[in-house]
C-alpha cells in the first residue's frame, strides 16, 4: 500500500511516497514564471530536505522533476542577481554559496537521485 504526504511550498514541493516501510522522496521545481531558475530560496528548501533524507534510513532514493513541462530548470537565476546587484544588495555571496554546495551535495549525495528532466534543463 502506498501513502503519499505533502507540504507544499512557494518554489519547492516537497513530497514523500511511502511503501512497505520504505520512502521515496521527491522534489519538484514550482517557479514556472522564472521557467525554475534557481534562487536562494529554492537552494534552501533543497539543501535542508536533502540534509534530511540523507540521515533517515527510510529514504532510499530521491527523484527531481519539475512542475513545468516547458522547463526543468533554467539555471541560475541570473536577472534576480543582477537586480540585487543593481539595489547594491550583496546576495551574490549567499547565491553563489549555496548554489555550488547544492551542486556538491548532489553529486556526493550518499542516495540514489534520478532527474526527470525535459525542455530547458540547464
Amino acid at each position: 500500500m502506498s501513502d503519499i504526504k505533502e507540504s507544499n511550498s512557494e518554489v519547492v514541493i516537497v513530497n514523500e511516497i511511502q511503501s512497505n516501510g520504505h520512502a521515496i522522496g521527491v522534489l519538484t521545481l514550482n517557479r514556472p514564471k522564472a521557467l525554475n531558475a534557481a534562487n536562494v530560496a529554492m537552494y534552501n528548501i533543497i539543501l535542508r530536505q536533502l540534509e534530511e533524507w540523507k540521515l533517515r534510513e527510510d529514504v532510499v532514493c530521491v527523484i527531481l522533476d519539475s512542475s513545468l513541462n516547458k522547463s526543468f530548470c533554467a539555471g541560475g537565476d541570473v536577472k534576480g542577481l543582477v537586480l540585487d546587484l543593481n539595489q547594491q544588495k550583496e546576495t551574490y555571496k549567499e547565491f553563489f554559496t549555496k548554489e555550488y554546495y547544492t551542486d556538491y551535495l548532489i553529486s556526493a549525495y550518499t542516495k540514489p537521485i534520478i532527474c526527470w528532466a525535459d525542455g530547458i534543463t540547464m
